[in-house]
């Protein structure tokens, strides 16, 4: 193939590629350095016959001006990734630096909501993932044995080649019936 042909031949997929998977993941790692902006909170006092009290409440102007002037929030950069809720690299060290033995370690870390999800994630992949080939497998072979089932007691029983051949036949999903039917001599499927 010509290079120019090829050149045209890949490029939709290339474009595709470039704008469903290359852009959001670009985007989506430019706004993951970013939070939201902390709401701007307002007090008033309002005084009235029975005294005065004080009342605070989001000012949604300010907030709002704050928002169009940094559409992207407060950078934050991987600060999201280091705090408590994800990696929890600080509380990974303070837990590292004053520890009583590896079971202190090990129960402080699993408490950490990142760590605790992650062994719940691997527990059940190296758990259920084996499971669940075993059944398909065994689902498999049963019903490997009631389609050979079928048809061997036929001919290993009853020593009926043509019924057999009908009956594995009539097992297969891929039409071999009528192969075998115009295939058969005359009164050898009975």
């Amino acid at each position: 193939m010509k290079h120019r042909t090829f050149f045209w031949f890949i490029l939709p997929s290339a474009l595709a590629m470039l704008l469903f998977i290359a852009l959001p993941v670009i985007s989506v790692a430019i706004q993951s350095l970013y939070i939201e902006h902390s709401k701007v909170m307002v007090t008033v006092e309002s005084c009235g016959p029975f005294g005065c009290t004080k009342d605070t409440h989001v000012d949604a102007e300010k907030t709002l001006e704050l928002q169009r002037a940094e559409p992207l929030g407060r950078f934050n950069g991987l600060g999201t990734y280091f705090n408590r809720s994800h990696l929890a690299v600080a509380e990974i060290g303070t837990i590292l630096a004053n520890n009583t033995g590896l079971s202190d370690v090990a129960g402080r870390i699993y408490a950490l909501p990142l760590y605790r999800a992650l062994a719940f994630t691997l527990a059940y992949c190296f758990l259920v993932t084996p499971l669940a080939m075993l059944l398909g497998f065994l689902i498999a072979l049963g019903v490997n044995l009631a389609l050979n089932g079928s048809w061997s007691w036929l001919f290993f029983n009853r020593h009926r080649l043509g019924a057999s051949a009908v009956v594995a036949a009539g097992n297969d999903t891929g039409g071999t019936v009528p192969k075998i039917l115009s295939f058969a001599p005359a009164g050898t499927l009975v």
